[in-house]
């Protein structure tokens, strides 16, 4: 009997590509299946098949302690010396000890408990059958090969006794072919509420070939190479993992199936430090819940040669909610083609992108605060349906453009040349703190809703908005100011009215546009030095007469985020100039593209 936990993954798929003037999207919807069966997520676990204890016998005389092996089964129970040239077999032929090696033969549930310098567990079953270990304050060292290695099976599950703390290390050397601490050709579950340290010497931690299923328990593992490596997919729900890699912490890939290589996620606190990447698939990364705190390309100064991502999708990444603090030497969340995000709360440090998705990114909704950043958000096309957005950037802000990786674009110089990239806005609240262009196309921008605050770059070379084609305004604020050497004002396509207005000097100061009665447009203190603003908002009228003032005071406001004021009760400063709406754009002064 099957549970199963749903996914639910809402993106724009490759072949649905968003074109200038398509205002809000409609996303295709995707599901994915977190399946577990019964045994899957079972907490407590009956050993009734055999109790393997390892342990060590104190003997008379000279000659010490001895490494020991009790065996217990229906058939009886018999201590044997580890590492013993002697075979010794169950009564029913279901267990063999040879030396070092443990023989598991017909499947059923098995306890390991005490500790051991030198053994491996060896699982070779009818394919149909599965094989529970249970540990129960195992402490197992392999000095050549994986601890446990499962031959064949239909499923290996590996059941972590709550209250009880276990270890499975293997050597930094080996002359197995197998490079996992733990591996299975087929499918891995480990359940149980205890705490499972996995010491990873050679390469990966656990390794299948199919699914690996983790669904509860306390669980680190340090990895020479991947943490989490599977063919099929890595599923999570409920667990705690600490995932220390040099390598990737978790890597799942499939070069067979497209269908596979999957990454899906629903609840779990997940910590990960990676000299590569935190979390690869070959497909999609699904995550609908959880708290993750990711650092990638610890020590790795060559990101060229290792990759080193937060959450990396080779088709997608969807975030349907959850909590992540991501600290990366790459690109944050990265997608070879789509990535969307519904909702959840993110912290991103980058010294790359913050999130990059090479054909589209989606974002409906959230709490997003990128804190460092090469482009802050970038993709061919960036749709932005709601969430509260704020992105620091070392160059653009938002940069809609084309490139398959880090941040490259296409086009050229503004308005030199056009291409097909684009920036939709139809909600959300965005800020934007860049170096570079604060929010640039390679294309075409549209805006029907939401509010969008740029504090822009100081330099000529750059502008606070940069498109090639049309900037298409119907609804929402756009309020952006920075240097004036790039500017460029919305285009007269739009139905809602803008200006852009170049200022004499240099200012630092608050500014503030107040319509005839007073009342305000925008209060606004950009972060940095500006030389002009281009406001776009609902509040402008055509033909009527509006003022504006620099300096002055802000003595009450509704809110107030980064110099940005709503409502606000303002002391008049200095009157800068007025002026009357008679088109759609309207420029104030001169300088900039005059687009």
């Amino acid at each position: 009997m099957k549970k199963t936990l749903i996914l639910i993954g809402i993106f724009i798929f490759s072949l649905v590509l968003v074109s200038c003037n398509t205002g809000s999207t409609t996303s295709a919807i995707n599901t994915q299946d977190l399946t577990f069966e019964a045994d899957d997520t079972s907490d407590v676990v009956t050993a009734t098949d055999g109790i393997i204890s390892f342990g060590t016998t104190t003997t008379s005389g000279d000659e010490g302690t001895t490494a020991t092996i009790t065996m217990t089964t229906e058939a009886g129970s018999f201590t044997t010396t580890a590492g013993s040239e002697e075979v010794y077999i169950d009564g029913d032929g279901n267990v063999i000890i040879s030396g070092s090696t443990i023989t598991i033969s017909t499947g059923g549930t098995y306890m390991l408990t005490g500790y051991s310098a030198n053994v491996q567990i060896f699982i070779n079953v009818a394919a149909t059958e599965k094989v529970t270990l249970v540990l129960d304050n195992a402490d197992l060292t392999s000095l050549d090969g994986p601890v446990i290695n499962a031959e064949q099976s239909d499923k290996l599950i590996i059941n972590v006794v709550d209250g009880t703390i276990n270890m499975l290390s293997d050597a930094s050397s080996s002359t197995s072919e197998i490079k996992s601490c733990i591996f299975s050709n087929d499918d891995i579950t480990i359940n149980g509420t205890g705490t499972l340290i996995i010491n990873a010497n050679y390469n990966n931690g656990i390794n299948t070939d199919d699914d690996l299923r983790i669904t509860n328990g306390n669980i680190t593992i340090n990895a020479a190479n991947n943490c989490l490596k599977a063919n099929d997919s890595v599923q999570i729900t409920t667990a705690t993992l600490i995932l220390n890699a040099d390598n990737n912490a978790i890597h799942v890939e499939n070069t067979v199936d497209t269908a596979k290589g999957n990454i899906m996620i629903d609840s779990g606190t997940i910590t990960i430090s990676a000299y590569g990447d935190g979390m690869d698939a070959s497909n999609t990364i699904t995550i609908t819940g959880g708290s993750f705190d990711i650092t990638s390309g610890v020590g790795n100064t060559n990101i060229a040669t290792t990759s080193a991502k937060g959450l990396k999708g080779t088709v997608a990444v969807l975030i349907a909610s959850g909590t992540f603090d991501i600290v990366s030497k790459d690109d944050a969340i990265h997608a070879n083609t789509n990535v969307q995000i519904d909702n959840g709360e993110f912290t991103i440090s980058s010294s790359d992108d913050g999130i990059h998705a090479d054909t589209s990114l989606t974002i409906n909704g959230g709490i997003i605060n990128i804190t460092k950043s090469y482009e802050g958000i970038e993709s061919i096309n960036i749709i932005i349906n709601g969430g509260t957005i704020h992105v620091v950037a070392s160059d653009d802000g938002l940069n809609a453009a084309g490139g398959n990786d880090g941040s490259s674009t296409f086009g050229g110089w503004p308005g030199s040349a056009t291409g097909n990239a684009t920036n939709t806005f139809t909600g959300g609240y965005i800020y934007v703190n860049s170096k570079g262009d604060g929010v640039d196309a390679n294309g075409s921008i549209s805006m029907s809703g939401g509010t969008v605050i740029v504090s822009g770059p100081t330099d000529s070379g750059n502008g606070p908005l940069d498109y090639d084609s049309t900037f298409t305004m119907t609804g929402g604020q756009f309020v952006a100011a920075g240097s004036s050497g790039m500017a460029q004002n919305i285009s007269s396509s739009s139905t809602q009215y803008g200006v852009l207005i170049y200022f004499s000097s240099t200012l630092t100061s608050l500014i503030r546009i107040s319509d005839a009665s007073g009342g305000e447009v925008i209060t606004f203190k950009p972060e940095k030095s500006y030389q002009c603003l281009l406001v776009c908002s609902p509040n402008l009228k055509s033909g009527q007469t509006y003022s504006i003032y620099t300096g002055g005071n802000v003595t009450a406001y509704d809110t107030q985020d980064c110099g940005y004021y709503t409502n606000a009760t303002y002391t008049i400063g200095a009157l800068y100039s007025t002026f009357t709406i008679q088109a759609i754009a309207t420029t104030i002064g001169s300088g900039g593209m005059r687009r």
